[in-house]
């Protein structure tokens, strides 16, 4: 099942999953999946295209996963070693 939202004037997509399903990446995760440095990732994740976090904590932000597999998967398909 997948309902649409707007939030923040942005469509996002909202697909009930199991708990235990969901994958969620901090920058060190993503910083180690691509093997950047630390510099550079923390550079990728403000540009425009990456994707959006899921939440920004005190600690701070977190994506998804599978947004960050699909922007490999899109944009880095010399890595996309799934």
């Amino acid at each position: 099942m997948e309902l649409r939202h707007d939030l923040h004037g942005r469509n996002h997509s909202l697909i009930l999953v199991k708990r235990e399903d969901i994958r969620l990446m901090g920058p060190q995760e993503i910083q180690q999946r691509l093997g950047l440095s630390r510099q550079w990732t923390a550079q990728l994740i403000q540009r425009k295209g990456f994707p959006e976090p899921i939440a920004v904590l005190a600690i701070g932000s977190v994506w998804l996963a599978q947004d960050v597999e699909d922007w490999i998967t899109a944009n880095r398909p010399e890595i996309d070693d799934r």
